[in-house]
């Protein structure tokens, strides 16, 4: 006669794999780690300021294709207190590309780019771009954008309207 096993049941059967609650603890933490890291990399001035240059020239990309697209100037324009801008033209309809459909972008709303501002526009008397119906500038621009003590100058050339995040001190 065979023997019946034991094996698997009873009082001395051992368990493998995990707990519900030692995987919850362990997803806490992965998740604490993970916040902590997130604000520890963006909490870093150039971090931020760099995104946020990159995103300004995205943006005046976008403006200058809806010009293009529409064949119409369209007007990116700054707001007083520095903390966004505005996109529109002549139109006031939808380029039916959502992407060209941008309105504009406040740096104090978006959580990640709290703190940034456009500090300076150099090279016009207004706080704007203007891209004509061919999307291009009549005017050479410089755009500072400022957080925490650092700064990113945005250059929007004359012309063809070329957007690009330059950092060199300029004569």
């Amino acid at each position: 006669m065979a023997k019946a096993s034991n094996q698997g049941t009873g009082r001395g059967a051992r368990r493998s794999g995990f707990s519900l609650l030692e995987l919850l603890l362990v997803l806490v933490g992965i998740t604490v780690l993970a916040a902590v890291s997130i604000w520890a990399f963006f909490a870093r001035a150039e971090v931020t300021l760099e995104n946020a240059a990159r995103l300004l020239v995205e943006d005046l990309h976008l403006a200058q294709s809806r010009a293009l697209f529409l064949r119409a100037p369209v007007e990116f324009r700054f707001d007083a207190d520095g903390f966004g801008y505005q996109v529109s033209d002549s139109t006031g309809q939808s380029s039916g590309v959502e992407a060209l459909d941008f309105l504009g972008r406040r740096y104090d709303v978006d959580a990640v780019f709290e703190g940034v501002r456009v500090q300076a526009i150099e090279g016009t008397s207004s706080r704007s771009v203007r891209f004509d119906a061919k999307g291009e500038t009549q005017e050479h621009l410089w755009i500072t954008l400022a957080y925490r003590g650092e700064t990113r100058t945005v250059e929007v050339e004359r012309g063809e309207g070329i957007a690009l995040v330059v950092d060199a001190v300029r004569k």
